[in-house]
């Protein structure tokens, strides 16, 4: 698994009540925080981390740090490789003839 640390940015930057949406993904934390640390805040104030940063949980365990208007996220990213796309491709095609087979089956049944 790769660690990605995606920064969310506030839809409202006039109260800050609006969604948080994907803004920028970055390979480390400290490249997150430099960039969000140079945008401004909600309404123009300036950048700083928020009161409210909320604590790792059974279904938040990973790091969130919030601040004026923005969020960064630590994220985990399957990859595949080559080969394990190849190994899905080959499952689902088996898949698909065994359905078949089975409505052939069941046509000769009748």
């Amino acid at each position: 698994m790769n660690t990605v640390f995606v920064v969310l940015k506030n839809a409202d930057f006039t109260e800050g009540r609006g969604p948080m949406f994907i803004h920028r993904i970055y390979e480390t934390f400290k490249l997150a925080e430099e960039y969000v640390m140079l945008q401004s805040g909600i309404y123009g104030t300036k950048q700083g981390l928020s009161s409210y940063q909320p604590r790792p949980s059974l279904t938040n365990p990973k790091k969130e740090v919030n601040y004026n208007g923005y969020s960064i996220k630590e994220w985990e990213v399957l990859s595949l490789s080559e080969k394990d796309v190849q190994v899905k491709e080959a499952e689902a095609k088996i898949k698909e003839l065994e359905e078949e087979i089975e409505k052939l089956k069941c046509g000769i049944k009748r």
